[in-house]
């Protein structure tokens, strides 16, 4: 991932130490990455290699990997806003 460099660091250091909180909230304005953040957060989390030795780069190799690649990790739910409306709000997350 390119830019937002003290995000980077941050989630990194997460993985790195084993030190995962329980939620996380990616906001900001539309195009800053939000989503890509998050969805390479999230792959890094799932992979069997990084839970492993605490490296914070998925190998790509695992079945979880592969599943991620494939848009397919049923530990990774996107949650879109609903039809009309402009934001996600708690009862969409619920």
């Amino acid at each position: 991932m390119i830019g937002q460099k003290h995000v980077i660091s941050i989630l990194s250091d997460n993985i790195k130490t084993g030190r995962i909180g329980h939620a996380y909230l990616f906001c900001g304005p539309d195009g800053i990455g939000k989503k890509t953040a998050a969805m390479c957060f999230a792959e890094a989390l799932t992979c069997e290699k990084c839970s492993e030795d605490g490296n914070a780069e998925p190998c790509g190799e695992c079945e979880a990997c592969i599943l991620n690649r494939n848009s397919s990790n049923p530990d990774i739910i996107t949650v879109r806003p609903q039809e009309g409306k402009a934001s996600t709000g708690v009862e969409d997350v619920r």
